[in-house]
Formats: structure tokens, C-alpha cells, sequence
């Protein structure tokens, strides 16, 4: 019984946190277990105990805090011998995602040799890699803003709304959407 209240409340919060620290779990977990103390309170309530050298319980400031798990896990990424169980987190790749062909044509995989190769073996794979490309290349572009005057973007609120606040404005772009001046 003890050795499942145990896994409970020290092993598998010490394993999430090390996890969650990007941390070694297996070689680090024995050292988090022998500085762990589970203990029942009066109130019949199991509390983990982070002990020192002497195996005295540890606190963490002048309230009296109880040191915890994470504590001791961020102590121990700082302390020399611990330290190079503790990686740093893995940043985004610029290569691109496993599921994802390579396009030559792309602006971030552009490549000419690789271009000249597939128009010469195979066109019809070159021509959509390129039509592909420039479709994101176009998606990624900002969009021209709005013209409230055009007849396919006419609205009549934002249109009144220029008038009144700059009509030299409103008038440049009724004469871009075609009204006579």
C-alpha cells in the first residue's frame, strides 16, 4: 500500500515534472525519490516532504512554504552535477513537415539545379510544384485595401463615412473605381 501511495503522490508528479523540464526522468528520478518523504498528517491527509542531507524537511521561505517537487527539480538544473540531464527545449525546424513534398519553386526551398532537373525529367510534376508555389507565394501577400466606391466592394456606410471625414480621399478613390469626376 505505501509503495502505490508513493507512486502516486512522488513518482508520477516527479516523472511529469522532469518531463515537463525536459529533463532526463530515469536518471534523475532515483535522486527525487531519495530526497522525498511521504507523510500523513492529522488530518489523515498524505503530504510529500522534500528533505535535506540530514533528512530534515525542507522550506522554501519565511512563510514556511514546503520546498516542492518543481523546486527541487529547478534546483537541480542549476546544480553543476545535474545539469547535463536537463535539455533545452527542441525549436520549430525550417525544414519542412515530413508529410509535405520538397518545391524547389518555394521562396524558402529555392533551388535552381533541383528546378533545371525536374523541367528535364519530369515537366508535368515541375509545372505543378511551380503553380503550387506561386499559389502560396499569393496567399501570403497582403491584400489591397479596400475600396468602399468599387462597384464589387461598394459599401455605402464606409463610403459616406470617408466623405465626411476626408472627401479629397473619397474623391481619389471614386475616380480609382471608375466615377465620373
Amino acid at each position: 500500500m505505501n509503495d502505490q501511495l508513493f507512486d502516486v503522490f512522488v513518482r508520477m508528479p516527479a516523472r511529469k515534472a522532469l518531463a515537463d523540464a525536459n529533463a532526463e526522468v530515469e536518471l534523475l528520478l532515483p535522486h527525487i525519490e531519495d530526497r522525498c518523504k511521504l507523510s500523513q498528517n492529522d488530518n489523515g491527509i498524505y503530504q510529500v516532504q522534500i528533505l535535506d542531507e540530514r533528512g530534515t524537511p525542507r522550506i522554501k521561505n519565511a512563510n514556511c512554504d514546503p520546498v516542492t517537487i518543481e523546486d527541487l527539480i529547478r534546483e537541480m538544473r542549476d546544480h553543476p552535477t545535474f545539469a547535463c540531464c536537463f535539455h533545452e527545449k527542441k525549436t520549430e525546424s525550417t525544414a519542412p513537415p515530413p508529410n509535405r513534398r520538397r518545391n524547389p519553386f518555394r521562396k524558402e526551398e529555392f533551388n535552381l539545379t533541383e528546378q533545371a532537373r525536374l523541367l528535364k525529367t519530369d515537366p508535368a510534376l515541375a509545372e505543378t510544384l511551380k503553380r503550387e508555389a506561386q499559389a502560396e507565394a499569393e496567399a501570403g501577400k497582403p491584400k489591397p485595401p479596400e475600396n468602399p466606391f468599387m462597384r464589387d466592394q461598394l459599401n455605402l456606410t464606409k463610403a459616406a463615412q470617408i466623405y465626411r471625414r476626408d472627401p479629397e480621399l473619397a474623391r481619389t478613390l471614386m475616380a480609382r473605381a471608375g466615377y465620373p469626376a
